[in-house]
């Protein structure tokens, strides 16, 4: 069997020192002094446009950093080793002292670290604040200092609790019978509706007396917990089957109207309702067994086109999923 070829099989001995030749030239004309000062210039740009994007001040590490920084515009030095800095060491070293820093940071309010996807799973840190009353107290929460701020949280979520707006009740359709709305709602509009499943921590004494049997109340705190608890809660919708018909107007609230409220009418269409949205008389008190996920999907889909703003968090559709799927 031939050998390969050889490198040497195709490049003469003259012509392959000239080639290595020519290739050094060529490496060291990319190094060259023109192309070593434009792109200090070009990097040099970009920090500057980082600087005033953020409006944050511009510390050189005096390994080499004072060469992207106008002298204008520096506003002190650090000195890190030579890796700090590189491709995924971000990090301000706290291994030389650099206090020297401390000045630059407390007259441009300190430090703080980014949180990747902070907004996730903010049942377990925001302390019952959420998207409106976020954007509705930003310059407020963004200037208390952090010792400050779950006073102030717990104050905002008070209040915003005494002033609750009725949130309306929307109908899911194709269900001709079903609707969904907040708890601040229900004592206002109960009269429209034949059956009214509250989630809330406490029972309506007045939806209570007036009701009587027509009103399913399911113990649920706000937040995760109350998604958690609904899994247990669920099991009292099987009362229901015993006292619709096809004329019965349901009404579901929660606190907010978006999140257990569409968990709980989501186990109602799946169980109660057929795929035209009509109540399924002589339903038995138990799950059908054609109940699937791609079924469960769907019927979730009948409340989000109704309801574009509706936020089941994951902990209650886990919770629905478990009543509906064993």
């Amino acid at each position: 069997m031939p050998r390969p070829l050889q490198e040497s099989d195709l490049i003469f001995a003259p012509a392959a020192s000239s080639l290595k030749t020519a290739l050094g030239e060529l490496k060291r004309s990319h190094l060259s002094i023109t192309n070593r000062l434009q792109s200090i210039q070009q990097d040099a740009d970009f920090v500057l446009g980082v600087s005033r994007a953020y409006d944050l001040p511009l510390v050189a590490n005096e390994r080499c950093g004072s060469w992207y920084i106008p002298p204008e515009r520096k506003a002190g030095s650090a000195y890190f080793k030579s890796t700090d800095g590189h491709f995924g060491e971000w990090a301000f070293s706290l291994r030389r002292l650099n206090l020297q820093v401390l000045d630059v940071l407390g007259q441009y309010g300190g430090v703080s670290n980014y949180v990747q996807g902070a907004a996730d799973d903010s049942e377990s840190w925001a302390l019952g604040l959420g998207p409106a009353l976020f954007w509705a107290n930003n310059a407020l929460l963004m200037t208390a200092p952090e010792s400050e701020l779950p006073a102030l949280i717990e104050e905002i979520v008070a209040e915003s609790v005494k002033v609750t707006s009725m949130r309306l009740p929307t109908q899911v359709k194709p269900a001709a019978s079903l609707w969904i709305a907040n708890n601040a709602s229900a004592e206002k509009v109960y009269a429209d509706f034949d059956i009214v499943i509250c989630c809330s921590v406490t029972v309506n004494a007045m939806l209570t007396t007036v009701l009587k049997t027509s009103y399913v109340h399911l113990a649920c705190s706000n937040g995760k917990n109350g998604s958690r608890q609904l899994r247990t809660e669920l099991p009292k919708l099987r009362l229901l089957a015993s006292k619709i018909s096809q004329s019965s107007r349901i009404l579901v609230t929660c606190e907010t109207g978006k999140d257990l409220a569409v968990g709980v009418a989501l186990a109602i269409l799946c169980t109660l309702y057929s795929s035209d949205g009509r109540l399924r008389l002589g339903s038995t008190d138990e799950v059908p067994d054609f109940v699937s996920k791609p079924l469960i999907k769907h019927r979730l889909s009948w409340i989000m086109v109704c309801m574009p703003d509706a936020a089941p968090s994951r902990a209650t559709l886990q919770s629905v999923n478990a009543y509906l799927m064993g």
